[in-house]
Order: structure tokens, then C-alpha cells, then sequence
């Protein structure tokens, strides 16, 4: 017979228990968060019994202090070391469900709804950039499919449920999330059409090794059917993107179903579908970073005395493995292989590339070169005379401004190919801001002059080089006077 009964047998019962805090501990809580601390929890005044109405959620307890007076809030911090990067979870839990295990906004799961962003902090990120809070559905209706706690094998739906198998030495939690549509000014996830969206998927398991008993964790996460980009410029189509993370590694699955190049980048993009050029998509981690990055080159173009070529559209999805934000990248062409313009057979190069995360634009490059020469050969000598100019500029969030630029000057003579003179000179000067004050920086300027000559068998070559930095304002005293100026200078009055 249980004390509840007997009680309630005894109309003239001199008293009743009551129970106003106890200290319990969750195994489910505990493995999955690493740590073996009993939390303090009192009954919830939902609570009327497993079959009472008005408790669609099954909530049965909240958590509090060890006092029982004051209600206490939970954080459940899953850092991309545990979650990966595909999603960083700081989850909060205010109480227990039968259902569920440890949830947050009891008062509405008890009724029935459930609102995501109330079990997340704001430090909750998806894809290493978007808001969790704003990228998840407002409210949702609990559906009765999802298996309470106990009910057979668990169904994931839009509540996270933590289940633990003490046994098994076995933790984990499964979410499957409805996601809507965010969108800044310089940034957007879209999940698609309401009708057609599916749910993120995600689960985190923490199993104790059976031999050291050594916890061993594992993340599987899962978006379907959703795509990003630059609005106005560009979108990358996933038909799908698995992520997963466990003690052998980090693994990144991508299926991109297209790349669209919009606004002014549409033009290229067309011309070349119509001429039936490809590109090339490659996905894969290199340094602690996943990545996707989808290439598209452009046919030359020439129209009249203007030639462009060697133009290679890419676009690219990076996301950290750490702490850091995704972010896309935008290029047209690379310092490595540059785009090439001609008017009049004069000619140049470039690249641009900008970087923009859901924080904003996060870095901004542009390269520019020009060269040109003149050669002339008459029988027992030959000579010729060349020169190329380059100029580019980088501005990134946390660096800011670097602009460099740089000129080469060369010539060559060859006598009856039997003595030749070659001479380049070569000046750069850059700006480069100080590590973590970007309003500060040095002037560095370098100088390089090669001389080779050539006399039948025999060769010889010389490298000067002059190089100077000047740290802030005013240059240093040692980079304007020599050792030897100094010292001659300091004998004129001895």
C-alpha cells in the first residue's frame, strides 16, 4: 500500500507530507554536460498527476535553489568542439517533463506549445553565423507522435529530448527544428517555401568506453533543402548538408544543387550557360575549417580593341570548427591566377574577393597590375626594356587597411649571343596595420636590384636588397643614421 493511499483512507489523518525541494541527480544532464553536480528541483504546481489535463507537456518539477524559494536557470552550453560547427547550442532548462527531460518556458510546454528561442541563449548560432532564435519557427504545437520518455524508441520532433541509458553508459539528445528565413543586409538563409521545409536534425551523443570508461562524444546534424548568399549577387543551393564530429575527425557532406550568380554577375553567368561552359564544385575540411566552393569560368571575351580573360567566378561557404562564424566568399578570379584585360593590345590584370558573414562585410581585397615593353633586335644584338606596376588594397573587420603597391623596371642586352646584361629593379611599399589596433600600423618599403652577366661559359649575379620599416609616426633614430654616420659623426668632436 503506498502512503497516499493510506492517507487518503484516514479522513482524520494527523498530517500529510509535502515535499519543498529535493536533490536529484539526471543522468541523462549529467553525461551529456560532463559533470556529476545534483541539481535542486520542487514540484511544479502544473503537476496533478501523469494523466492530468492542462499538461500537455508532462511537466512535473522546476529547478530551483537549495532552499526551494527562489526558481534557478540552467545552462546546457554545447560549444562547436561538442556540437560542431554546423550548430553552437548554449540550450537553458528552468524544468523536468515526463516527455522531454529537461526543458525551458514550462508554463507553455504544460499547455501545449512550445516556443524554441526560449530554450535558447543568445550566443546560439546555425551554420556558424545565423541567429538559432531568429532562424527557428515562433511557436509550435507539440505533436502527440513524439514518444514520451520511456514510450519505446525516441521519436525527434521540434522539442530537444535528452535520454540516458545508465547501462549502456549512453547520453543523448535528438532535435529535429523547424527553420524560417533570415535575411540582413548583406547575408541570407532560406529554408524555402513554408510547405516544403524540412526540419534541422540534430543529435548529440556522449557513451562511456566500456574498457576506460572514458567519455566519448559524437554530433550528427543534418539541413536539407535550403540555400545561401549575398542578396542581389549570389546564392549557393544545398539539396543537402550533413555535418558530423566524433573522436576520429570532422566530416562535411554537401549537395549543391546550383550555384546562381545574380545582378551584375548574371551576365557572365548566362553567357556562359548559353556556350555551354561548366564549372566545378569541391567540398572538403583543410585546417580546422569545412568548406564548399563552387567555380565557374568565363569564356574570353572580345569585342573590337578590348579583350577580357582568364575571368573565374567562385563562390564559397566556410565554416569553422571553432568558435568562429561562417562566412561566403565572392571572388572574381585570384592573386595566384588573375583576370586579363587588353585595349589596343595594352594589357593589365586583377582579382577581387570580398567576404561577408552574417555579421556583415568581413573583408574586402582588389588587386590592379599593368606591364608593358619594347624589344628590338637587329642582327648582332638584341635588347629589350619592360615595366609592370601593381597596386591593391585589403580592409578586413578586425585587421583593417593594408594597401601595397609595387614597381619592377627591367632590361636586357645580348651581343652576338655571346655576352648578354641583364638589370631588374624591383620597389614596393605597403601599409600594414598593428595586430589588434587597426588604426595603427607600420610603413614597409623593400628595394631589390639583380644584375647578371653572361661572357661564354662563365656567369655572374648579384642581388642588392634594401629593406625599412617605419613604426608609427615618426620613423626611429636608427633608421635615419647609419652605424658609420654615427660614428664619424661622434669622432668630428673627440
Amino acid at each position: 500500500m503506498r502512503l497516499g493511499d493510506a492517507l487518503a483512507a484516514g479522513p482524520a489523518a494527523p498530517w500529510r507530507p509535502r515535499l519543498r525541494v529535493a536533490e536529484v541527480h539526471l543522468p541523462a544532464l549529467e553525461a551529456l554536460v560532463g559533470d556529476a553536480q545534483p541539481r535542486h528541483i520542487k514540484p511544479s504546481p502544473r503537476w496533478a498527476g501523469p494523466s492530468a489535463p492542462g499538461n500537455a507537456g508532462g511537466v512535473y518539477a522546476v529547478f530551483t535553489d537549495e532552499d526551494g524559494g527562489a526558481l534557478v536557470e540552467h545552462d546546457l552550453a554545447f560549444g562547436p568542439d561538442r556540437a560542431g560547427g554546423l550548430a553552437n547550442l548554449s540550450l537553458k532548462a528552468t524544468g523536468l517533463a515526463r516527455r522531454f527531460g529537461p526543458v525551458a518556458d514550462d508554463d507553455a510546454l504544460a499547455s501545449g506549445q512550445f516556443t524554441p528561442s526560449s530554450l535558447l541563449a543568445a550566443t546560439s548560432r546555425l551554420l556558424g553565423g545565423v541567429s538559432l532564435r531568429d532562424a527557428l519557427a515562433a511557436d509550435v504545437t507539440i505533436p502527440s507522435a513524439q514518444k514520451a520518455i520511456g514510450a519505446g524508441a525516441p521519436t525527434p520532433g521540434p522539442v530537444p529530448r535528452l535520454v540516458a541509458d545508465p547501462s549502456a553508459g549512453l547520453a543523448y539528445l535528438t532535435w529535429h527544428a523547424r527553420v524560417v528565413r533570415v535575411e540582413t543586409p548583406l547575408f541570407v538563409f532560406d529554408p524555402g517555401p513554408p510547405a516544403s521545409r524540412e526540419p534541422a536534425e540534430l543529435e548529440l551523443r556522449r557513451q562511456l568506453d566500456p574498457g576506460t570508461g572514458a567519455p566519448e562524444d559524437s554530433v550528427r546534424g543534418r539541413l536539407s533543402s535550403f540555400s545561401l548568399g549575398v542578396p542581389g549577387l549570389v546564392d549557393v543551393g544545398f539539396s543537402q548538408l550533413t555535418f558530423s564530429h566524433d573522436s576520429t575527425g570532422a566530416g562535411l557532406d554537401a549537395a549543391i544543387d546550383a550555384v546562381t550568380f545574380r545582378g551584375p554577375l548574371g551576365l557572365f553567368d548566362r553567357l556562359a550557360g548559353e556556350l555551354g561552359i561548366g564549372g566545378s564544385i569541391e567540398a572538403g575540411v583543410e585546417d580546422g575549417i569545412a568548406y564548399v566552393r563552387a567555380r565557374r569560368s568565363v569564356p574570353t571575351l572580345a569585342v573590337g580593341v578590348f579583350e577580357l580573360s582568364n575571368l573565374e567566378l567562385i563562390a564559397a561557404y566556410y565554416l569553422p570548427l571553432d568558435e568562429r562564424t561562417s562566412w561566403l566568399e565572392l571572388a572574381a578570379s585570384s592573386p595566384a591566377r588573375p583576370f586579363r584585360v587588353a585595349v589596343c593590345g595594352v594589357g593589365g590584370d586583377g582579382h577581387l574577393a570580398l567576404e561577408v558573414g552574417a555579421g556583415g562585410l568581413q573583408r574586402f581585397e582588389l588587386g590592379l597590375g599593368a606591364a608593358g615593353g619594347f624589344a628590338l633586335d637587329v642582327g648582332v644584338a638584341s635588347g629589350n626594356v619592360r615595366m609592370s606596376i601593381g597596386v591593391s588594397y585589403e580592409w578586413s573587420a578586425s585587421e583593417g587597411n593594408t594597401v601595397s603597391g609595387s614597381i619592377t623596371l627591367g632590361g636586357a642586352v645580348e651581343v652576338l649571343g655571346v655576352v648578354s646584361v641583364s638589370i631588374t629593379m624591383t620597389m614596393g611599399l605597403a601599409w600594414e596595420p598593428k595586430r589588434g589596433a587597426p588604426d595603427r600600423g607600420s610603413l614597409h618599403g623593400r628595394a631589390q636590384l639583380d644584375v647578371k652577366i653572361s661572357i661564354l661559359f662563365f656567369s655572374a649575379s648579384v642581388t642588392l636588397t634594401v629593406e625599412r620599416r617605419l613604426a608609427g609616426a615618426d620613423p626611429p633614430f636608427t633608421a635615419q643614421v647609419s652605424r658609420d654616420e654615427w660614428l664619424a659623426y661622434a669622432e668630428a668632436f673627440a
